[in-house]
């Protein structure tokens, strides 16, 4: 993967299934970490869950911010 004007290898390691809550709603996830070559980044720990189910991501993390999913539209495109 490019990160700014250098190539870095991404390497994701998965863990086993957790619950994890967003909202007042509990939902099975399976962590991934992402570890990189450079030392800057990988300081801010960066990790994504995915559903059990569907593999969505319901969560980002990176250092002290966090991003989940609040919400997702069935009605895509076919």
């Amino acid at each position: 993967v490019f990160w700014g004007d250098k190539p870095l290898i991404f390497t994701l390691r998965p863990s086993g299934n957790e619950e994890i809550t967003i909202g007042s709603e509990k939902f099975a996830a399976q962590l991934i970490t992402i570890s990189t070559t450079d030392k800057e980044l990988d300081t801010l720990g960066l990790r994504v869950w995915l559903g059990s189910e569907d593999r969505v991501p319901l969560r980002f993390a990176a250092g002290p911010y966090q991003a989940d999913l609040i919400s997702r539209s069935s009605n895509l495109p076919k």
